[in-house]
């Protein structure tokens, strides 16, 4: 389970005679929540739903700490049987989906004192569309909200900062994930500083935009060495 959701746990209840146990509510269970074996605080409350067979459906609906850990639910019915007695699961701040995003986003850019916490390199090989994306997230590890950030700004230079410019403000998306997509075009004009005989050329790029949408406040939120590789096309 994920950390502060709504948890719906179904048990099934039969009375001690084999029957469906109907008509029964939270005060005829005694019950213990813990997290990392300590009392979590947690009063849940006790939905009857339909007959399954000799059993009785209920639901015990909580919400889940919002510590990760292990949380360990055991009931005791002051009458009749459950079909189990224990629940054991672990309380995660991420879901498999949340995993997922992090593993297709193959640039992680970290927030902390007003920047990146690094540079990421990026290698794109001449004149080929590249769609780069990479997740902003800050000091503590939560994604930053860019729905409200506006006026993307990829831009490409050489060290010089003048040989080689270019900026790009379109086929750009933020999403209030914190997910950052830049569609790099084929024909980008930054390619032709790589020349015809030439294996390799190192540039620098960066990918600002405004928080707030408010022009005074721009922020750099990835940065790095734009490795640009000859093709054989």
């Amino acid at each position: 389970m994920i950390v502060s959701a709504a948890q719906v746990i179904p048990i099934y209840w039969q009375t001690s005679a084999g029957a469906a146990a109907t008509g029964k509510v939270l005060g005829n269970l005694t019950y213990k929540i813990t997290l990392n074996g300590v009392d979590a605080g947690i009063t849940p409350t006790l939905t009857e739903g339909a007959t399954v067979g000799a059993w009785r459906l209920y639901t015990l609906n909580l919400t889940a700490p919002a510590t990760a850990g292990q949380l360990v639910i055991h009931l005791e019915p002051n009458d009749g049987v459950l079909s189990y007695d224990t629940i054991s699961d672990d309380v995660t701040r991420y879901s498999a989906d949340d995993v997922l995003s992090l593993a297709t986003s193959p640039v992680i850019a970290t927030l902390t004192s007003g920047g990146p916490s690094g540079d990421t390199t990026l290698r794109l090989v001449k004149s080929t569309y590249v769609p780069i994306s990479f997740t902003v997230r800050d000091a503590t590890g939560a994604t930053v909200d860019l729905s409200g950030y506006n006026a993307a700004d990829f831009s490409v230079r050489s060290q010089n900062q003048t040989t080689t410019t270019y900026s790009q403000t379109t086929g750009i998306t933020m999403t209030s994930g914190g997910l950052v997509t830049i569609a790099v075009p084929e024909n980008a004009g930054f390619y032709a500083a790589l020349t015809t005989g030439v294996d390799a050329v190192e540039l620098y790029w960066d990918f600002v935009a405004d928080e707030s949408a408010d022009t005074a406040k721009t922020r750099c939120l990835a940065r790095g060495r734009l490795q640009l590789l000859r093709t054989e096309q």
